[in-house]
């Protein structure tokens, strides 16, 4: 049987740039909507993720970049606030954890 692996991807920190700069643009252009704060809350997730690759934590910021890409569709079309917001990032960072678990066997 075939082994999968999983390999963060090299330059992670790249995707984290774009989100970085798509979430600031629509957070500020939706400055009086209420998902605004949201999407500044995911931008400043962004800087973090790109802190986490220089310090070399590929895992981490890939696990990262993965939430906030399914994440904020979600925050941009349900118009979430910040408390919600914080709680999809944090179920989708389990739920990616926990479905690579069951996947590849590992941390």
């Amino acid at each position: 049987m075939m082994e999968l692996k999983f390999e963060p991807v090299p330059g992670i920190w790249r995707f984290h740039l774009i989100y970085l700069v798509v979430t600031g643009a629509i957070g500020w252009s939706f400055f009086p909507y209420s998902a605004f704060a949201s999407l500044f809350l995911i931008s400043g997730v962004c800087i973090f993720g790109i802190f986490l690759a220089v310090y070399n934590q590929l895992l981490a910021t890939h696990i990262l970049a993965l939430a906030i890409g399914l994440g904020t569709p979600v925050v941009v079309l349900a118009g979430l606030r910040p408390l919600p917001t914080l709680a999809l990032l944090s179920l989708l960072i389990f739920g990616i954890i926990l479905g690579r678990k069951i996947l590849f066997g590992k941390h």
